[in-house]
């Protein structure tokens, strides 16, 4: 779907300067083999409620467990490095099998910004991402993703020198540079609901972003699906994801793990405020 970015975002998530300034990719992954223009669960006859992340694999679905990410020696790209992360699943049989790419799907998530365009920071490239914030401080996913990072930390703190330069390795220095996926939002001493920032992958050619994302409708399945512009995934909007962990990005200044979103369902706009019709009889007053 295409899509005409504007030139600076509307409303940028706190801080989002800090994170792109010390990441530098230079190549955007393939979409997952399951992304082929329709949704990628199998079938969505109902919507779960907030029950947590879910690994998909062939046709499947399996509990996700962050313990089980396993995280590679980080490869050489041109501005920086990319530790790529794969998925140790256990099967029904008992064997165990290395999954790559790693793709989560979601339940339902609520965006505070919506579709998001912002510009690379001292870089002219534009981005573009889509929040999710957590509201309810006993989530699951929301605990999923805290315990994505702790187990991310606790790996590259057992493999110092692959990940951070030898004037700076500590376990201290890991957790100065580590961008954590939930981020603690505060402004002006007010403190906001935790949120994560999902990439969308795109590409750009003359002044035009290709939002390279399959976003259907509410009523979608998989046997009859219809496909909707990403920008209409607005402030407040719900929906649901099918995400891929696209890895940890090190540079000399940071440690950034990603999570880009492939798909998305829209379940509600963020205009609506409840119900408004007023039935019954109607108030006359006399003059």
């Amino acid at each position: 779907m295409s899509k005409r970015a504007a030139p600076e975002p509307q409303e940028p998530t706190p801080k989002r300067e800090k994170l792109d300034e010390t990441v530098a990719t230079d190549e955007e992954p393939a979409s997952p083999s399951e992304v082929k223009g329709e949704p990628a669960s199998p079938s969505s006859p109902q919507i779960p409620l907030d029950t947590g992340l879910e690994l998909l694999f062939g046709k499947a679905k399996y509990a996700f467990d962050p313990t089980n990410l396993i995280v590679g020696t980080p490869r050489q790209l041109r501005n920086s490095k990319k530790a790529d992360i794969s998925y140790r699943l256990t099967l029904a049989n008992g064997t165990t099998k290395d999954v790559s790419p790693v793709i989560l799907q979601t339940p339902v998530l609520k965006t505070t910004f919506g579709f998001s365009t912002y510009r690379h920071v001292g870089g002219d490239r534009i981005k573009l991402s889509l929040d999710a914030r957590f509201s309810d401080p006993d989530s699951a996913v929301l605990a999923t993703l805290r315990a994505t990072d702790a187990h991310l930390v606790k790996v590259i703190k057992s493999r110092l020198d692959e990940f951070v330069s030898a004037k700076k390795r500590s376990p201290e220095m890991v957790n100065l540079m580590y961008n954590d996926l939930v981020r603690s939002n505060e402004k002006d001493g007010v403190v906001y609901d935790p949120s994560v920032s999902f990439k969308i992958a795109s590409s750009e050619e003359g002044g035009l972003v290709q939002a390279r994302i399959k976003v259907f409708t509410a009523d979608s399945t998989s046997g009859s699906f219809q496909e909707i512009e990403v920008g209409e995934i607005g402030k407040g909007a719900t929906y649901r994801g099918v995400v891929s962990v696209e890895g940890i990005y090190v540079t000399p200044q940071s440690l950034t793990p990603k999570l880009r979103i492939d798909q998305a369902q829209k379940l509600s706009d963020g205009t609506a405020t409840g119900f408004a019709f007023v039935d019954g009889p109607t108030t006359v007053v006399n003059a």
